[in-house]
C-alpha cells in the first residue's frame, strides 16, 4: 500500500488527525442544506440574487466545484425557508 508522511509515524505507530464534534457545530450544520449551483453562476451573484430577493438571512458558504452550504444567519432550518420560497 501507500507510504505515510513521516510526520504521522513515531515509534512504529501512526497517528491520524481526528475532530471531534461540538454539539454546537452539530446543529449548525443540522440546520443548513446543501444545494447545487446551476448554470456556472458565480456564488456573490447566487448571494445577491437571494438578498434581492428578501432572503436577508440566507448565507451561502462554498463547498467546491458547484456545490453551496446553504444556511440561517438567524439559526433557523435553512430547509424552512427554502421550502416557504416556491415562487423564489
Amino acid at each position: 500500500e501507500g507510504e505515510l508522511p513521516a510526520d504521522t509515524v513515531k515509534d512504529g505507530r501512526v497517528f491520524m488527525k481526528s475532530y471531534r464534534t461540538q454539539a454546537d457545530d452539530v446543529e449548525w450544520a443540522r440546520n443548513g442544506i446543501v444545494a447545487t449551483v446551476h448554470n456556472g453562476e458565480a456564488i456573490p451573484v447566487v448571494q445577491n440574487r437571494i438578498v434581492d430577493a428578501g432572503f436577508k438571512d440566507l448565507v451561502l458558504v462554498p463547498m467546491g466545484a458547484d456545490k453551496i452550504f446553504v444556511r440561517s444567519s438567524e439559526g433557523v432550518d435553512a430547509m424552512l425557508t427554502v421550502n416557504n420560497a416556491n415562487e423564489f
